[in-house]
Order: structure tokens, then sequence, then C-alpha cells
């Protein structure tokens, strides 16, 4: 169903006479990722970012967007939209349930015979225990966020001759630092260069977790304590300095590695994406 979902993209976008490299210079989407969804490959990305270039790629040939990504969704199961329509159409509803005369009010006769200002009682009491337990559940959040202390710096510097039409639109976010008060006297500096489109997840000293999207000819600066650990998508273009010293970071192009590197700039390749370990708070 999914080869049948890019064929009909591309016949429409061949219909109004567009090209996938004026369809990249409209949308800023990376011309193979086009050329991916027009071969029937959606996987080169999370669900979340492939959907989101569906909706692009729709708009400027003249589709709906919002009914282009549905019919991809229904692909994935094997279905077609026709077929679904069709399936709710055919659907029998259900026969109304007769009344019968001897049936006794649906009416609680207990409820009817309280007082008004007993149910609005009971209906203060509900609002006042779930207003308090809101308000416990912010302080708990506030104080989560007061006492964590690992910091995360991104910096994005396009590398010089980079031409404007090389910068991506879609940018990662931009993450801030936990803390007002940012500790250096322990802390490790690991940069990231990536020479092409790669999705990084990492983990901070083995309990913080970020994910962002890296775009090509750009890097980052991500600051922990003792150690990083996590994955890059397209690993192969992507190079590693720690504390400004070179690491020997061997990828592979579109293909996934997870990886570990401590303070003593030992690298393990890891068999799976690692995992968070429990939280403790600092107490400094």
């Amino acid at each position: 169903m999914l080869n049948k979902f890019s064929e009909e993209l591309k016949n429409k976008r061949e219909e109004v006479g567009l090209s996938i490299q004026q369809i990249a210079n409209k949308t800023r989407i990376d011309k193979k990722f086009l050329e991916l969804m027009e071969q029937g490959n959606f996987s080169f990305l999370p669900e979340v970012y492939v959907k989101s270039f569906i909706r692009e790629y729709a708009q400027i040939v003249g589709l709906d967007p919002e009914e282009t990504v549905k019919k991809f969704l229904l692909a994935k199961e094997g279905k077609t939209l026709s077929s679904e329509i069709e399936t709710k159409e055919n659907s029998e509803p259900e026969a109304p349930i007769k009344e019968s005369s001897t049936s006794k009010s649906y009416i609680d006769d207990s409820l009817s015979s309280q007082p008004v200002s007993q149910i609005s009682n009971s209906n203060q009491k509900l609002i006042i225990i779930a207003s308090t337990f809101l308000v416990v559940i912010i302080l708990l959040a506030v104080i989560y966020f007061f006492n964590s202390k690992d910091e995360i710096i991104i910096t994005n510097s396009p590398i010089e001759g980079s031409t404007s039409e090389e910068i991506q639109r879609f940018e990662e976010p931009t993450i801030n630092s936990l803390d007002g008060n940012i500790s250096t006297y322990d802390s490790l500096s690991l940069e990231i260069f990536s020479l092409d489109t790669t999705w990084v997840y990492l983990i901070l000293d083995e309990t913080v977790p970020y994910e962002f999207m890296l775009y090509p000819n750009k890097k980052t600066i991500v600051k922990a304590r003792s150690s990083f650990s996590g994955t890059f998508g397209n690993s192969g273009s992507v190079k590693l300095k720690l504390n400004d010293k070179d690491i020997d970071f061997i990828g592979r192009l579109k293909l996934p590695r997870h990886f570990k590197i401590d303070r003593n700039f030992n690298l393990e390749y890891l068999n799976n994406r690692p995992i968070i370990k429990e939280i403790n708070v600092r107490q400094d």
C-alpha cells in the first residue's frame, strides 16, 4: 500500500509539472528524503518528521495536506481511504432499544430525594480535592526544576562557505540550561558536527535525556558532568570533539549507532540504545 501511496504522490507531482529539485527548493526538505518518499521508503526519520514532510509535499503539488497524511497512515496498515469509508458505510447501525411499558423510570428516587444543598456540597468537595492535587503536582515540578544541575548549550554555527540554500528551514530547538548558575569546574563539553541531516538522542550523566535534529553543516555543543551516551541516526556523517580534542568516532552512513563517552575519553560502542537510570537529585 505504501508503494501505491508513493506512486500517487509522484503522479501528482508530474501532473503539475514540478521536479523533485523544485519541491526541495520550495520546502527546504532535503532532495534525497523526497526521493525516498516517492520510492515508498518512509523509515529514514521518526514518523513525526515524515508526516511533516508529507504535509509540505502535498501542499506544494495541490493536495489536501491532512487528507494526504491520513492516506499515509492507512497505507501503513494496508488500507486505503476509499475502503475505510466503505467499511463505515456498510456497518449496520444498532437497533434501537424499545422501551417496555413496564420498565421503571431511569431516575433514581434516592437521588431525587436528596436535598439540592447536599449535592452541591459534594461537588465542592470534589473540586477542592482536585485543586489540592494539582497544586501538589506543580510544586513537585518546580522543586525538580530548580534542583536539576545538568546543563546543555546548543549553538548553531554554519560552516564557512555554505550557501543560503544549504541552510535548512527546519532548525533544531535550542535547549537552555536547566540552571542559571553554570558549573564548569567538572563539566565535559561535547561538540557534535554533522555533514548531513542527523537525528540525535543524548543522555547526560545517565539521567537527563535530550532529543533533537542536527542539519547539514551545523554543530552543537552539549555539556554534562561525567558522561554522555546516546544514538546518532545518520552516524556516518557525525564528527565529535570532547573538551576540544578529537574523538575517533566511526559511524555508518544512513544507519544508527549507539555509544557512550566518559570523562576519561573512553569511547564505547553499544549494541542497544542506552536507557535512563534512576534520577537522583544532587545536593550541592
